[in-house]
């Protein structure tokens, strides 16, 4: 142990082979959500995304690792459909990194959400980037209310950015933000609906890169993005940042080599490619 947390280095970049969680590590307490763009599947449920629109896969060399995955932008996305594990109502954290082609312009960029509009009701979590000042937006919903709250620190487009996320289990709780190695600082409210409390559940997808209502739409690779249900403090910011892949380990794999009578190969048409071991002779990997 080292840091209060399991010593593993994990991978620099992101793993281009058979991975899962490592629940051993103290930084995984109530992960509820895992996106790496090598692998477009939520790694804690096992949700697999759906690509909309086509989104080619993009690497990026920026001097922290190779940002790898699919290069959202026009009217692509990615969208893990629903599930309950993924409305956060109370203590919600998340963290994000890749690479904004662009920052600001026509459009708001969309880095996560799970709402239908930025002010729909019912809604753990929307977060964007604003279209004027190029600053992180997260926005939460009970069932009357809203509220907006935006970060100060501005992010640049065409390179790595990180982003972290630390909200209250009360929308009018102003949420702490990261952004790269910045300090963590209170957000400022920038839209309210009134009213207090906290956020409620949505059976909205969970998307990437495009809200539902279309009005957010990214442009550029996510690299990594995931939720926990709770707070996360600054020591977990910086490993997250350093190396968000500390979180996972590889997939043992185990390989059944099977015998028949008098030392013949046995092969058969439905054991091939399975992971059975069966017979006298195996090998285990």
């Amino acid at each position: 142990m080292a840091g209060g947390r399991v010593s593993r280095a994990g991978w620099a970049s992101q793993p281009q082979y058979p991975v899962q969680i490592d629940w051993e590590n103290p930084d995984t307490r109530d992960l509820r959500f895992f996106y790496t763009g090598s692998m477009p599947v939520d790694l804690v449920t096992g949700q697999t995304a759906t690509i909309v629109g086509g989104a080619a896969p993009r690497t990026v060399n920026a001097g922290q690792g190779a940002a790898i995955g699919p290069d959202i932008s026009g009217s692509s996305y990615l969208d893990f459909g629903t599930r309950e594990s993924w409305n956060v109502t109370g203590a919600l954290s998340v963290f994000w990194r890749g690479l904004f082609t662009t920052v600001a312009g026509g459009v708001f960029r969309n880095v996560a959400c799970k709402a239908l509009t930025d002010a729909s009701r019912n809604s753990p979590f929307d977060i964007y980037l604003d279209q004027g000042t190029g600053r992180v937006v997260i926005g939460q919903s009970n069932a009357t209310d809203y509220r907006l709250h935006e970060n100060a620190t501005a992010l640049s487009a065409n390179s790595v950015s990180t982003i972290a996320i630390t909200a209250a289990g009360d929308i009018a709780i102003p949420p702490f933000v990261w952004v790269n190695a910045g300090q963590r600082e209170t957000s400022t409210l920038v839209g309210v609906g009134g009213g207090s409390g906290p956020a409620t559940g949505t059976t909205e997808s969970l998307r990437i890169g495009r809200r539902p209502d279309n009005a957010t739409q990214m442009a550029g690779p996510v690299e990594v993005f995931c939720i926990w249900g709770r707070a996360i403090d600054d020591a977990q910011y910086r490993r997250l940042r350093s190396n968000p892949y500390s979180l996972l380990k590889s997939v043992r794999r185990r390989t059944g080599i099977i015998y028949g009578a008098g030392g013949a190969a046995f092969n058969p048409a439905w054991a091939r490619g399975s992971n059975q071991l069966i017979g006298s002779g195996l090998h285990v990997s």
